[in-house]
């Protein structure tokens, strides 16, 4: 084609073309949303991921049915020192559908300003709120707990709730509950658990688990040991472990090694990790793992 046109054209000699090639079936929009939205609790930390990067139709309807079903189910809790204090609801979103607020009204709360005010940017921490000991973690009732780093925070005093955004908080408590569910699946098919010589919590006293040989290869047997795997103290190791390696990648490490978010984040995984083990262990349907079922 002529060079003064906009743009050259590039065309195929109709000998070269294959007219016997299989077309890609035309699945409707509708029926791929249908499927986005048939997945079970289950199976959608993995879900969660795979769909996203589809495309951006299937990564906002996966998006969607998170709102759909499971927002309500996702809290923020307090705790000091392994005892929990408070807990925070999920109550709205935000107009934008970026933020989800979380109610801050009831027991605790001057405690509770000082805790998110201290993580919020420029926000005003009460002198009374003690927060030296004091700790969040995320948690969706029956698929996934962790302690995710809560940044972009804002705290509306007269609603009294603060406002996170909840796709970087939801990315950090699936994808822990994903990498776990993977370590609990590597222990079983290997037979044996290894220590994380990167890891900086020390546990010397936990043992590591050992599976005899040939145990793995019945499904029904499978699935048993994954629940066994998940409820052993040793599993903690895993969690530390996980855990770790986010936070990790969240902090910029400074010329002087450790970050004091990173170091004070790493020091509270001996209180933090032991609530996560419990709560992740407190919903049987956590720890099924059906896809991960198969000899």
């Amino acid at each position: 084609m002529s060079s003064n046109y906009p743009q050259d054209v590039t065309t195929t000699p109709v000998a070269l073309v294959d007219v016997n090639k299989a077309k890609l079936p035309y699945m409707p929009l509708e029926v791929q949303f249908l499927i986005v939205n048939s997945v079970s609790e289950e199976y959608f930390p993995e879900a969660w991921f795979a769909f996203r990067l589809v495309c951006k139709a299937w990564k906002a309807e996966i998006e969607k049915t998170f709102l759909q079903k499971y927002i309500g189910k996702t809290y923020i809790t307090l705790s000091n020192l392994g005892c929990r204090i408070r807990i925070l609801e999920c109550v709205a979103i935000s107009r934008d559908r970026n933020n989800a607020l979380f109610t801050m009204e009831g027991p605790k709360q001057a405690l509770a300003y000082g805790y998110f005010g201290h993580l919020a940017k420029g926000a005003v921490t009460p002198p009374e709120a003690d927060i030296d000991r004091i700790y969040h973690l995320g948690m969706i009732v029956g698929m996934a707990c962790t302690d995710p780093k809560l940044e972009g925070i804002e705290i509306d005093f007269e609603q009294e709730t603060i406002s996170i955004p909840w796709i970087p908080m939801i990315n950090q408590l699936l994808g822990d509950e994903v990498r776990l569910r993977r370590r609990a699946v590597k222990i079983l098919d290997t037979g044996s658990q290894s220590r994380h010589p990167q890891t900086t919590v020390s546990r010397p006293d936990q043992s590591l688990l050992l599976f005899l040989p040939n145990l793995n290869t019945d499904k029904a047997m499978r699935e048993m040991l994954l629940k066994i795997i998940n409820r052993d103290d040793c599993f903690m190791l895993e969690i530390d472990s996980v855990r770790e390696s986010r936070i990790r990648r969240q902090y910029t490490p400074s010329q002087h090694g450790l970050d004091a978010g990173l170091y004070r984040d790493i020091k509270r995984f001996q209180a933090k990790t032991p609530e996560i083990f419990r709560t992740r262990n407190y919903v049987a349907g956590t720890l099924t793992f059906g896809y991960r079922c198969q000899p």
